[in-house]
């Protein structure tokens, strides 16, 4: 199963079609599993449990493949839960083939392949566009602005006790001239010196 185009597919899709499409399969899905899985839980017990373990590992599949987008955690790990995810699904339906036979394979086949589209969409539609790479970027250009924002206030503190030095230098130097015009006033001896 090669992902990358059903990536493909999906990204003709503008995010609000594939959230219809994902409300869509999300109610097709609950009502096979009402109407087609739920009278199994009476009539073959095993077959409703597997029904139910591989719907829950279809979803989880489709999941995992966007792992890395809609968290922090890297795309191997995504790639990784989605291989094993696939290879237990697969070993559920050798295993109910092998024992019940293959006429009870289609209930178990179309719960899980409900699931996964139901849960790819929603990924794809919903769960990326809100916990996707834009919102890790905005959060980082929203710390990168408060940042700024503290060197700038940090940078007009040091530009005012810069500043302060100055003030008081200029403040002594007139003071300065004031004393050495203020000893020339009262001085009569300077006074009367010659040129």
């Amino acid at each position: 199963m090669n992902f990358e185009s059903i990536d493909d597919l999906f990204s003709e899709f503008s995010e609000g079609m594939l959230a219809l499409m994902s409300g869509i399969a999300i109610i097709i899905t609950i009502t096979f599993f009402i109407y087609e899985i739920g009278p199994l839980f009476s009539e073959e017990r095993t077959i409703f449990m597997f029904s139910i373990f591989a719907l829950i590992v279809c979803i989880v599949s489709s999941i995992s493949f966007y792992l890395a987008e809609i968290t922090l955690l890297p795309d191997v790990i995504g790639k990784l839960l989605t291989g094993l995810t696939i290879t237990i699904f697969a070993v559920i339906l050798f295993h109910v083939g092998r024992s019940y036979g293959i006429s009870s394979l289609p209930e178990i086949v179309f719960i899980g392949f409900l699931g996964f589209v139901s849960a790819l969409t929603l990924t794809r539609g919903v769960l990326v566009p809100l916990f996707g790479e834009e919102m890790f970027l905005e959060m980082s250009e929203t710390d990168e602005d408060e940042f700024s924002d503290i060197d700038e206030i940090e940078d007009v503190g040091e530009d005012e006790k810069g500043m302060e030095p100055a003030f008081s230098e200029d403040t002594e130097e007139d003071e300065d001239l004031e004393m050495k015009g203020s000893k020339n006033e009262d001085d009569p001896s300077q006074e009367n010196e010659p040129w």
